[in-house]
């Protein structure tokens, strides 16, 4: 989870020109001080603590930025102490790098270590690490309400110091007394689902319930940041995008959570705004019903939410300090449980959802004292592998408690699941040098080896590496080049099989000739006023190319360079794709006017992802220049049309400092289409029974304008699976090659030893000379023979080699159809033709062949379906 500040601007009411409402002592959080997802601290004074630990008194900093975000979300989320604390310093002599601070940066880091001790604690007693989610959701919802002790006037959270004062102590008794005092789960909601829990007050303090979610990330606008932090603005749009609801019932009455109902008033009601919703019950007693729903449909299917409840009672509770378990089929799976109580009853134990084909026992299935029990599943090898969800679930007759247990069955053959590959796709052509792999995912697996090669069989690699995504960047790769890749899916009880492999080849790539400048600057001038914006537009126009890569340089007149965030944005037609190049990213300066870094003046610099590390020359003008590397990656614009507009975008959020754009341009490398590529006519073959096949150029023929069939070359990436491959004799593998050329001069045979009917293919890529490429062709069988092919033993041919004569003789005729006899050359030409009556089961005849040209021919024999087809070797003397 992310902890930011919320800033120090609370004590300039000017630093917001546009505030919400017309109220200029709010609205003052900028940047990622209004993520949702995050934690925004403010700051307050060192708090008076009574004995018991609750809050005594606290006053807000007066410097806190206040809050609320544009659509009226409760920021700051938090307070803490930020007041004079002891912290590292830049001062230039070592003995005063340490001293006492104040601010929001203090205040943060501050609470960070409370949560990270939280963290500690609960692995400590449950086994396991909370979600960021549940870990948020805890500091809010034990966070003490500054209510009547800095003068505010709103009970419950506000927009100065949101839910309150983080306090720690509350937060570890939560953990501590879960089960029975308070409850802490970890839950899913899938699509028009709902959940619910009953619970018991325990009738004298207020029954708080909560439901924290790490929500999808939200639309970006066109200014460049998430709709809300754009001061000119106040877009109240929600940034919210899966919408949970919590309300707690009892009877007739229901409760609703808080929420902001303006800059400085709340109430409770419907929350579309927050990914934190709270609702408290003072006053409780009683059983009450907790039900969380959702709005719409949930982008993703379903959405994790944490669930926290304080406030309850119950006669008993039990644990297990190791609640996921991750198991190879042949064992079985133990999970050992604490049971304690304090009702004196007797507790019946269940399980819900046990996976189908588990055998599930609990022993003992009931407790009436303190005390352990195990819950057991066996017989798992029935188990298809999967991460299950099971529920145990413990009955006193007064109370049901639940407690979510993780099993993750796995098996150690994979022949039940096969690997499969996604993108790039299998023959994509004209791929930039940089790309991600992409696979499904494989339910048996716990990582992934990936294997990049330029030859199909992999003998030598070019990348390999062991993941657990789903995903592997390459890059660095070479132009015009074929690349194949595979994926072996694999678990701690065994390795898993390969992958189809895929293949694809990089594009030609274009780099130097591309450079797009800008020489519209009418939106150009940065004013000096707060939450001003500029922008420059270039246009890009390639002929409809993808782009390989991205490089940008420009110059920006403006004083105090960290004032201003500088955003690139790629076209409309591509979804106007945007990278944050600097957003006030000197963190550390070489000097200048003042302490602070970045306050130097002027941008004279390139932005690039093979760019060094910003430096920030403050004494210097520029106090920004040379090749840097923007802060998110430009690899985002990669693979996508180039053609449109582009614009450079500049934010200023801050008062005084202004400036200009006055020189931008787009330096572009973009794949050029690999065009001239092989043609492949392909008719197939038909292979004799128990025999050599000498394939023909009528059976498939690579050709490219202008090129020899030496220039057309095969590599095999599927070999048959019935007959062999040879050249020359000698059998052919996955990987290599032979050339049109091989083929139109005899060298390329299939054999095979059977004697009934069968089907068979291979697969080829070919490649020309001009790499040029065509995959994945398959050379296949035309149809399967009849059970009444000539048995090759009774064909007889004489003499091979020759020089006058061939003499034929076919032994066992059942048929009375015309045998015919062709002779052709290795182009596939017809030299003879022959058809002979069939008059007795046994034919015998001679063929002259005096008048023909030494080489080597193909004599084939055909009846019907049947046919036999033998190399002759003329040699005239």
């Amino acid at each position: 989870m992310a902890v930011f500040s919320a800033g120090n601007a609370g004590a300039d009411d000017a630093s917001n020109s546009n505030p919400l409402g017309s109220n200029n002592s709010y609205d003052k959080l900028l940047g990622d001080k209004t993520s949702k997802n995050s934690l925004i601290v403010a700051s307050g004074s060192d708090a008076a603590i009574n004995l018991d630990g609750s809050l005594n008194e606290v006053s807000r900093s007066t410097f806190s930025s206040e809050g609320p975000t544009d659509d009226l979300r409760i920021k700051p989320d938090i307070t803490g102490n930020g007041e004079s604390l002891l912290s590292t310093g830049r001062a230039p002599t070592p003995a005063l790098r340490y001293s006492n601070n104040s601010g929001t940066s203090m205040s943060s880091p501050n609470v960070c270590g409370s949560l990270l001790l939280l963290q500690q604690h609960h692995n400590n007693t449950n086994g396991h690490y909370m979600k960021a989610a549940t870990l948020k959701g805890l500091a809010l919802h034990t966070a003490d309400d500054i209510y009547n002790l800095d003068d505010q006037t709103l009970v419950g959270p506000d927009a100065t110091s949101g839910w309150g004062l983080m306090n720690a102590k509350k937060a570890a008794e939560t953990i501590s007394e879960n089960g029975f005092s308070t409850w802490i789960s970890e839950e899913t909601l899938n699509n028009n689902a709902s959940f619910s829990i009953d619970v018991v007050s325990d009738g004298s303090s207020p029954l708080l319930a909560s439901i924290s979610w790490t929500d999808q990330g939200g639309t970006i606008n066109p200014t460049g940041t998430v709709n809300n932090g754009v001061i000119l603005y106040n877009d109240d749009t929600p940034a919210l995008v899966n919408d949970l609801d919590i309300r707690i019932t009892q009877a007739s009455n229901t409760y609703t959570p808080w929420k902001l109902t303006g800059v400085d008033s709340n109430s409770q009601g419907d929350n579309t705004v927050d990914p934190y919703e709270r609702v408290d019950v003072t006053g409780a007693s009683g059983v009450y019903t907790i039900t969380v729903t959702h709005k719409g449909t949930l982008v993703g299917g379903a959405q994790d939410f944490s669930l926290i409840i304080t406030g309850l009672s119950s006669n008993f509770t039990f644990n297990t300090s190791v609640a996921e378990q991750t198991i190879c089929s042949s064992n079985d799976a133990t999970y050992n449980f604490d049971y304690s109580e304090t009702g004196g009853t007797t507790t019946n134990l269940s399980l819900v959802d046990v996976p189908t084909g588990a055998v599930a026992n609990i022993t003992p299935n009931s407790l009436n004292a303190d005390g352990t029990f195990d819950v057991t599943f066996s017989n798992l090898e029935n188990v298809s592998a999967n991460t299950y969800n099971v529920s145990v679930v413990g009955n006193d007759g007064f109370d049901t408690e639940t407690r979510v247990i993780e099993l993750r069955v796995l098996h150690s053959d994979f022949t039940p699941y096969p690997q499969s590959l996604s993108s790039p796709g299998n023959g994509a052509l004209n791929t930039p040098s940089s790309l991600t792999l992409n696979w499904a995912e494989n339910l048996n697996a716990e990582d992934y080896l990936v294997e990049v090669s330029t030859n199909p069989s992999f003998s030598s690699l070019v990348f390999s590496s062991t993941v657990t995504d789903l995903s592997y960047e390459l890059s660095g790769l070479t132009a015009e080049t074929v690349y194949y890749w595979r994926v072996r899916p694999n678990n701690r009880c065994n390795t898993g099989n390969y992958s189809e492999t895929y293949s694809f080849q990089v594009g030609n790539l274009d780099c130097g000739n591309n450079i797009y400048t800008a020489t519209d600057f009418t939106d150009a001038a940065i004013g000096t006023t707060a939450g001003v914006f500029a922008s420059v537009p270039v246009t890009v126009s390639t002929g409809g190319l993808y782009i390989e890569s991205v490089e940008t340089s420009f110059k920006i007149s403006h004083t105090w360079v960290n004032d201003i965030n500088i955003t690139l944005e790629g076209p409309p037609e591509i979804g106007s794709p945007q990278v944050l190049l600097f957003d006030s990213s000197c963190t550390t300066d070489t000097g200048g006017d003042t302490t602070s870094p970045g306050d130097g003046d002027d941008f004279d610099v390139t932005y690039s992802d093979l760019g060094a590390a910003l430096v920030c020359n403050d004494p210097a003008v520029p106090s920004i220049s040379d090749t840097i590397a923007p802060i998110e990656s430009l690899s985002k614009f990669i693979d996508l049309p180039a053609d449109g507009v582009w614009t450079l975008r500049i934010g200023d959020p801050n008062n005084n400092d202004g400036g200009a754009v006055t020189e931008f341009s787009i330096d572009l490398c973009v794949i050029n289409n690999i065009i001239n590529l092989p043609n492949l006519t392909n008719n197939g073959f038909n292979a004799p029974l128990n025999s050599t096949y000498t394939f023909l150029s009528s059976d498939f023929e690579a050709t490219t304008s202008g090129q020899t069939a030496a220039e057309q070359i095969y590599t095999i990436v599927m070999t048959p699976s019935v007959g062999i491959l040879e050249k020359n004799s000698v059998s052919m593998d996955i990987g290599d090659t032979f050339t049109q050329d091989d083929v139109n001069t005899g060298k390329i045979t299939y054999s095979n030893t059977e004697t009934s009917s069968f089907n068979d293919e291979f697969k080829v890529d070919i490649k020309n000379s001009a790499n040029g490429w065509l995959p994945n062709q398959t050379i296949t069988m035309n149809s399967t023979l009849s059970t009444s092919e000539f048995d090759i033993k009774n064909v007889y041919i004489w003499p091979n080699p020759t020089n006058e004569n061939i003499n034929i003789r076919l032994n066992d005729l059942t048929s009375k159809e015309n045998v015919k006899a062709n002779l052709y050359d290795l182009s596939g030409r017809i030299i003879n033709s022959y058809s002979y009556e069939i008059n007795s089961n046994t034919l015998t005849k001679s063929i002259a062949i005096h008048h023909i040209e030494n080489g080597i021919y193909l004599l084939e024999i055909k009846q019907g379906n049947a046919k036999f087809t033998r190399k002759i070797v003329v040699n005239q003397y």
